[in-house]
């Protein structure tokens, strides 16, 4: 500082004045954020009043907080590229002629995205052709001679059916469907334990020597033939007796084992095909009491016969209740109708592979049994049935 010695007063107005201007330079240093903060405090204390002392300085005034400067606003996020198109998915292989599977479409070729870095997923590979409906089954080498003809295991079929005097047949009418019942057809047999014969009706002839007409039998191997390649046989294995309800037809019984013995000789070199069974109304000739547990009884027989014929998935279809009887002990509403027809219903839960086959709308011989009509219209219903549900796989 520069001191004037002649003048006092001009020597303390020079200190106030370097004082003054360091602490302006003092508060002009305040901290500085982002940006520049408020600028620091620049009051300072008056000098004192003149004297030969000079007096106090004034404190400077304190620095003013820099208040931070405002943050940035982010850049806008850059928009992403577009996915890429997936590539068309390759076109499934044909079909296959008689089961051979078609080839697999090629993976379709992806697109890359407009600005994306990576490319759109490829098309899924097209689905392999579906092998040809009815493809001839692999032969196992194994065959049966059916008089005379050596017939592949695999394409010669066994239906084995049972039951009451509706499965023996009382039909005679009408008369203008006598042949389809009559008249037998090439590849169609019945099989009595030891011989092939043409099929005809009755191919369940009651041994007790029940007198009447036609059963399903034949129907039933018409109605496969007719939907089935030409080179498979359809064979008829047969067991029925009227009167007799499903107490008579358990396992060790005299029924049972006729029905057993037919089947066997057949079961090494066949295929079995399918069960059809008639068996419910005649129940009605037990106890009242033991109406309700004809489900029972019946899902036990069928349980047992599949063990025994070795075939734990063959199928099975049964003649659900003949709601077209007039006959009062069994007609809808009659005390016996309403205790079997629950249980009918209750049987597809109890019995796999096991399908009721409606006899709604079959033509009536008399006040209980099928006339050709009905039969007919039964055993269509039961093979459709078959074929609906993937039971039937004869096609060519």
């Amino acid at each position: 500082m520069t001191r004037t010695p002649h003048n006092t007063n001009h020597w303390h107005l020079a200190l106030s004045s370097t004082v003054a201007a360091a602490l302006i330079l003092g508060g002009a240093c305040g901290g500085v954020a982002d940006h520049a903060g408020t600028p620091a405090g620049t009051d300072n204390g008056s000098a004192g009043s003149g004297g030969d002392t000079g007096g106090t300085a004034g404190k400077g005034g304190a620095a003013g907080t820099g208040t931070a400067g405002s943050t940035g606003t982010a850049g806008s996020t850059g928009t992403a590229g577009s996915t890429g198109t997936a590539g068309s998915t390759g076109t499934a292989g044909t079909t296959g002629t008689a089961g051979a599977t078609g080839t697999a479409g090629s993976a379709g070729s992806a697109d890359a995205g407009i600005g994306a870095d990576t490319r759109g997923t490829g098309g899924a590979g097209g689905a392999a052709g579906a092998g040809g409906a009815g493809g001839a089954p692999v032969l196992s080498g194994i065959t049966i001679d059916i008089n005379g003809m050596t017939v592949p295991k695999e394409k010669a079929i066994v239906f084995i059916h049972f039951g009451h005097s509706n499965m023996v047949g009382q039909a005679t009418g009408p008369a203008n469907l006598k042949s389809y019942f009559t008249t037998p057809q090439a590849h169609l047999w019945s099989f009595d334990g030891t011989k092939f014969t043409a099929a005809v009706e009755r191919t369940a002839p009651d041994p007790t020597g029940n007198a009447g007409g036609a059963g399903p039998g034949l129907a039933l191997l018409k109605a496969a033939a007719a939907i089935a390649g030409p080179d498979y046989h359809f064979i008829s294995v047969a067991r029925a007796v009227g009167v007799l309800d499903t107490t008579n037809w358990g396992k060790g019984g005299p029924l049972y084992s006729a029905l057993m013995n037919k089947a066997k000789p057949l079961l090494s070199k066949t295929t079995l095909g399918g069960v059809f069974v008639m068996l419910g109304v005649t129940d009605r000739h037990q106890p009242e009491a033991a109406w309700p547990t004809f489900g029972t009884r019946m899902a036990k027989i069928l349980s047992d016969l599949r063990v025994d014929l070795n075939a734990p998935n063959v199928p099975i279809l049964q003649c659900d209740h003949e709601v077209e009887a007039s006959d009062p002990l069994i007609a809808v509403g009659s005390p016996f109708a309403k205790v079997i027809m629950p249980q009918y219903t209750k049987l597809p839960s109890m019995v796999t592979n096991f399908a009721l086959v409606s006899a709604a709308g079959t033509g009536q011989q008399d006040d209980h049994h099928f006339d050709y009509a009905g039969h007919k219209t039964w055993a269509d219903r039961a093979i459709m049935i078959m074929k609906d549900k993937g039971w039937f796989p004869w096609t060519n």
